[in-house]
This record gives structure tokens, C-alpha cells and sequence, in this order.
């Protein structure tokens, strides 16, 4: 199963997901800090590096529109 990481940090939940049997897809980290290390940790991932505030609205409405499709 594809997953999204919100609040991604270095990656530590996204491991365990992985672990698990799950692929991260998508991720998002605010602080510039940890960009490298979650970059390292996960370099197939796209790493989303803005401001969740800006996108978050947008990228609910696409799951719902995606979700939909399956129902």
C-alpha cells in the first residue's frame, strides 16, 4: 500500500511503515534542517519542503477526489 508522510522528520515512522510492508510516496518536512537526512534515508521519495499551511487545503481534496473514485 502508498502512503503520504506529513511532519516527516528524518523518516523514523516511515521506516517502521516500511518495515510493514508500506511505500511512502510522498513526504513533507518544514524544517530545512532535516531535508538531508530524510533525503538519505529515503532517496525515491519526493520530499515536499514547503510550508504545510499552503498546500495541505489542496492535497485533501485530491485524496477525497481519488477516494471517491473507489467507492
Amino acid at each position: 500500500m502508498k502512503i503520504i508522510s506529513l511532519f516527516s522528520g528524518a523518516g523514523g515512522l516511515d521506516i517502521g511503515f516500511y518495515k510493514a510492508g508500506f511505500q511512502t510516496i510522498w513526504a513533507n518536512e518544514f524544517d530545512s534542517k532535516i531535508w538531508d537526512t530524510f533525503e538519505h534515508n529515503f532517496p525515491n521519495v519526493y520530499l515536499e519542503k514547503k510550508d504545510r499551511k499552503l498546500y495541505l487545503a489542496s492535497l485533501v481534496s485530491q485524496i477525497y477526489v481519488v477516494r471517491k473514485q473507489f467507492d
